[in-house]
């Protein structure tokens, strides 16, 4: 980080804690996620600025994430309702189906069947999402999400979970998919013979791309993660306007007393939180790998574009992670800006398709 970049430190709580050197990006990290929690002192990059938030430096399991880029509040716009204390009642599916009867499966058992050549793999379960004109980020909250602004996204298919240790396992054991170096940190998944039904994590970019593309799929752009997570009403969860407790995600949040999670849940454990489709996890468990390179919005705040600009090799990632405690980081609407080299505990994917199952 640049050195005239003011950090306080605000809590810190680890059993060890180690240094990740990540492009010309180096910082400490936290390892087991009992981080040190830090704010950032920027000046307001836009005139309508309502308020500041405390953004913290990530630990292992949001490795490489670039949190100071997003510590400007810019005011509310776009029509779109803030987060409400009240309890909102969940929309009946409209822009969507599921294409299978699995799609509502809490586990990965029988998403993906084993044994079957590199050359004619079995089909993931999918959920169709209908194209349409999406309103992509916000303007309000922090910076790195605005400005607000809509892109057309086309139809396609999407897994309705995280991909699973279960399922990479499948396509290590099929030839396609290449075993992952060994496990960086203690809550990687696939050193733990007991979560088979959770997500792979500790994951690089091009490993993630490569399962996709074992199955036929690709990762989802950045436009099409946000469609699928806010639907054409561009919720601000995937469960609506509702704050986020921890039974609609997995993570570190108020009610967990300051303390954070030990891990990744199994995919599909927390309904409260689906979207309209019934689209699974996409808040909290682990943040997901997109394609989409980190480059700022067109229109966004100058302190934004300066910390972008010069990134090589940086994707963007979406979704909060079980380490987050702060709401703000779980809107559908935030960017993670990663290192697509980069292996974290609190990094995973899913896959889209852009036609049915076979």
């Amino acid at each position: 980080m640049p050195r005239s970049r003011v950090w306080r430190r605000r809590k810190a709580s680890a059993r060890r804690s180690t240094t990740w050197s990540l492009s010309s990006v180096r910082f400490t990290t936290r390892s087991t996620l009992r981080s040190s929690m830090m704010t950032t002192t920027m000046r307001p990059a836009q005139s309508v600025v309502r308020r500041r938030v405390a953004v913290p430096v990530w630990t292992p399991a949001t490795l490489g994430l670039l949190a100071a880029i997003a510590s400007v509040a810019c005011a509310h716009g776009e029509g779109s309702s803030r987060p409400s204390e009240e309890r909102t009642s969940r929309e009946e599916p409209e822009h969507g189906q599921a294409v299978s009867d699995g799609a509502q499966v809490a586990g990965a058992e029988g998403l993906l069947e084993s044994g079957e050549a590199p050359t004619a793999p079995a089909a993931l379960v999918r959920v169709r999402v209908p194209g349409g004109e999406q309103q992509i980020g916000v303007s309000f909250g922090l910076a790195i999400e605005a400005p607000s602004h809509r892109e057309q996204v086309e139809t396609f298919y999407i897994t309705p979970t995280e991909v699973t240790v279960h399922q990479f396992d499948d396509c290590v054991r099929e030839g396609c998919c290449s075993r992952l170096t060994p496990p960086v940190d203690e809550l990687c998944n696939l050193a733990l013979s007991a979560r088979q039904n959770h997500p792979v994590n500790c994951i690089a970019w091009q490993q993630a791309a490569s399962f996709c593309e074992c199955r036929g799929g690709r990762l989802p752009t950045e436009a099409e993660w946000e469609r699928a997570a806010r639907g054409p009403q561009a919720h601000v969860y995937p469960w609506g306007s509702t704050l986020p407790t921890s039974e609609h995600l997995h993570w570190s949040g108020p009610e967990n007393g300051g303390t954070y999670q030990d891990g990744t849940a199994e995919v599909g454990t927390h309904p409260e939180g689906d979207t309209a489709l019934r689209i699974h996890d996409l808040a909290g468990n682990v943040s997901e790998w997109t394609p989409t390179l980190a480059v700022p919005y067109e229109g966004a705040a100058p302190e934004v574009v300066r910390e972008l600009i010069g990134l090589s090799g940086y994707r963007i990632a979406r979704g909060s992670d079980y380490a987050t405690n702060d709401p703000d980081l779980v809107r559908s609407s935030m960017r993670f800006p990663l290192n697509e080299a980069a292996v974290s505990p609190g990094v995973g994917f899913r896959c889209v398709f852009d036609s049915p199952p076979p």
